[in-house]
């Protein structure tokens, strides 16, 4: 999503030999300009009304509401509407006009929106028509699950929700995978699943979805792809005149449990330490403060 829309701080991948290159999901920008990248959780498509038929649309329909206005909610879908907002009205994209496209207005309920067999892709096919005007020929839309305790309580979710949550993303990937006419409604669409190894296993099993669609799975970056993050970070001249002492990236990260978004907590956790050490001892060449700089507990 970061590369559709430009926000990307760029991709760092080894080549056949073993080097570290920058790396590109698109051969050029007219090839990335031609697609918009949105995001929608599995809990916003599925609800009482959902079925296969309408959910490609029902998914687009709500993930486009908020590139009708420029007011962002600080979600991770709100951050990523605004960077393709801001990418669009750079060619002078007008939100009221996508909103009057899927009729914002008359508040179609979701029943309506599920239950109509025509209305949710007419209101995106003619957002479509709208968008076109700006090079986008494709839409592509992460599909996330909602699995975290801080989202779960931002959304009012209880155990047994999310429990029936992921068994409606089972049912609803499935078959969407499998039956492809609705999918022809709007083929311009592409949707990405992100799901948790579980769901990912019990779609593995839905044998007949084995010929329709590709599933890849995200292994944890390795020690050695850690330190090489940090090296090109240094490399850049992003991590200015300071120098971690041997292993410590590679402590954060092992106490991090593998998890790059705690990493990158314990490390902000770090840097504090050592600004405070450096202004220590520019301060005075006091004992104490060479003690500190050799990071003793």
């Amino acid at each position: 999503m970061a590369q559709i829309n430009g926000t990307s701080p760029g991709w760092f991948v080894h080549d056949s030999s073993g080097a570290l290159i920058r790396a590109e999901l698109f051969n050029d920008a007219e090839d990335r300009d031609q697609y918009l990248g949105l995001y929608i959780r599995y809990s916003q498509i599925a609800n009482e009304y959902h079925n296969v038929d309408n959910w490609f649309g029902y998914g687009l329909y709500k993930a486009l509401l908020p590139l009708t206005t420029r007011v962002s909610d600080g979600s991770i879908q709100g951050a990523i509407a605004k960077a393709a907002l801001d990418r669009l009205e750079a060619d002078g994209y007008d939100p009221q006009k996508l909103a009057e496209a899927l009729e914002v207005s008359t508040h179609h309920s979701d029943a309506r929106l599920y239950e109509d067999p025509t209305l949710a892709t007419r209101l995106c096919n003619a957002a479509y028509a709208y968008l076109s005007r700006f090079g986008i020929k494709y839409v592509l839309i992460a599909l996330d699950e909602l699995e975290t305790p801080a989202e779960a309580s931002t959304y009012g979710l209880e155990v047994e929700d999310l429990k029936r949550l992921d068994g409606r993303a089972i049912k609803l990937i499935g078959k969407a995978i499998k039956e492809e006419d609705p999918r022809r409604k709007l083929p311009w669409l592409r949707y990405v699943a992100l799901c948790s190894p579980a769901i990912g296993d019990e779609l593995r099993l839905i044998y007949s979805t084995a010929r329709r669609f590709e599933m890849k799975e995200l292994a944890q970056n390795a020690f050695s792809d850690v330190s090489d993050f940090v090296r090109t970070l240094n490399e850049s001249g992003k991590l200015a005149d300071r120098r971690y002492p041997e292993g410590l990236v590679e402590a954060a990260y092992a106490m991090s449990g593998g998890n790059f978004g705690w990493f990158n907590v314990i490390m902000a956790v770090v840097d504090e330490r050592l600004r405070y050490l450096t202004t220590q001892a520019k301060a005075g060449p006091t004992g104490q403060a060479a003690r500190a700089l050799t990071l003793e507990p």
